[in-house]
């Protein structure tokens, strides 16, 4: 089975919302609490507002055998929006490819530095991809506090 990369589809906008709450949810107890996985993605799941997002941010999919199985977005100031992979497909690759993408497409944008507020379990994948830390972010979501880290790239060119 090959990964495709291609650009979004507004018939994707059920399975990449799918992808994020399936995501965030392998996070529980792992690196954030119920609570801060319940301020991250809500219930009831907003599939409208998704949608709308998706199409605002427009990214790349991963698909297998017909199948998203994760997403990655880049917005044209150079930060990273969405970044998503199904738990079922982590460590395969799949978020690599996604990200190789979006690095080619930001050289060839001009975007000479690429930024991500990235998750903990994010985190060491942004770390083995060259990103540093500049700082740790606490982002509130109505009484929820939540803990990411700033982290920035230098794009060279190729």
């Amino acid at each position: 089975m090959e990964l495709e990369i291609r650009p979004y589809q507004t018939s994707d906008a059920p399975a990449l919302t799918g992808i994020f709450y399936r995501a965030v949810e392998a996070l529980a107890g792992e690196c954030y609490s119920r609570q801060e996985v319940r301020a991250w993605a809500p219930l009831p799941i907003a599939y409208a507002e998704w949608q709308s997002r998706l199409e605002h941010e427009q990214p790349w999919v991963a698909v297998l055998s017909h199948r998203p199985v994760g997403f990655i977005s880049l917005q044209p100031v150079g930060l990273i929006g969405l970044a998503y992979v199904d738990p079922a497909f982590q460590r395969r690759g799949v978020g690599r490819s996604l990200y190789a993408k979006l690095e080619r497409e930001a050289r060839a944008r001009g975007i000479k530095r690429l930024h991500v507020e990235a998750s903990h379990a994010a985190k060491p994948l942004f770390e083995r991809m060259g990103y540093a830390v500049v700082e740790r972010n606490m982002k509130r979501i109505g009484h929820t506090v939540l803990v990411n880290w700033l982290m920035q790239k230098p794009i060279l060119p190729a």
